[in-house]
């Protein structure tokens, strides 16, 4: 999968897209079998940063995310679980079977 990770008036550093993607693969390995392509952007947001999370895991599937933080890599992990939150309730929507508990 293709993770493109930009800072918008933000430095990001050479450790947080590396970080980023390995996040990013575990989030949409555990729900699809293979992801698109992913957009991650950190920009200014009033005091703090903002993480905005794209995920592309299927053709028609676009899976969002916006975070609140003060510093990127440590809200990284936060950022992906709301992610991974939402790529739980997409499938919920896609596929109602595969949701409930056997």
């Amino acid at each position: 999968m293709q993770v493109t990770v930009s800072g918008k008036q933000v430095d990001i550093g050479e450790a947080f897209p590396a970080y980023a993607e390995e996040l990013l693969d575990d989030v949409v390995d555990k729900y699809f079998d293979s992801g698109i392509d992913s957009n991650v952007t950190v920009s200014k947001a009033g005091n703090g940063l903002r993480i905005d999370i794209s995920v592309h895991p299927g053709r028609g599937i676009v899976v969002q995310s916006i975070w609140p933080s003060t510093l990127p890599l440590s809200a990284l992990p936060s950022a992906c679980g709301a992610t991974s939150a939402a790529c739980g309730t997409t499938i919920a929507r896609k596929n109602p079977r595969r949701s409930k508990i056997r």
